[in-house]
């Protein structure tokens, strides 16, 4: 039954998260209240989840001006456990889908393999230190490649496109 309710609470959780992305609040609707926080007032129409990401406003106020009726949404807002979790997500939603898109980077890199012929010395653009540390450990993958000391991103771009 546990594993169901965290179920549950996640998909309520992110469906809140998106219904805060899709739905605006309009200056006229706002303003008074981001000036109140010592904010910025808006000109055009904002999501709610971008408005929430100010330091000064809160998600709950936010809601409340928008005059939330979705019995989710509420829900999650009534939870101090969602709420807090919410509220974390959407202040460090772009820190979030960085290191989303590194660990993308990353598993791409570790299923691009090299071959084991390759003469790193071949290829001009490598750096002298990158070609020696390369051609002595002689890594699998562009993703031990990147670990190697001495092996710049510049290197590991350069093998990757040599690659191809």
């Amino acid at each position: 039954m546990n594993v169901i309710s965290n179920i549950n609470e996640f998909i309520s959780k992110e469906y809140a998260f998106e219904f805060f992305k899709n739905n605006k609040l309009k200056p006229n609707e706002v303003n008074e209240y981001l000036i109140s926080n010592g904010e910025n007032p808006i000109n055009d129409a904002q999501s709610i989840f971008i408005l929430a990401k100010r330091e000064n406003t809160d998600i709950v106020q936010l809601a409340q001006i928008a005059k939330i009726e979705d019995a989710v949404v509420r829900k999650v807002l009534s939870s101090d456990k969602l709420l807090e979790q919410l509220r974390t997500e959407i202040k460090y939603d772009g820190y979030i889908e960085r290191q989303k898109r590194e660990i993308e980077y990353f598993m791409e890199n570790e299923n691009k393999y090299i071959p084991e012929s390759i003469d790193y010395f071949s290829i001009p653009s490598l750096s002298n230190e990158a070609k020696e540390k390369l051609s002595r450990i002689r890594p699998r993958s562009l993703g031990q490649a990147s670990r190697i000391a001495g092996v710049s991103a510049a290197d590991v771009s350069v093998l990757s496109i040599y690659l191809r």
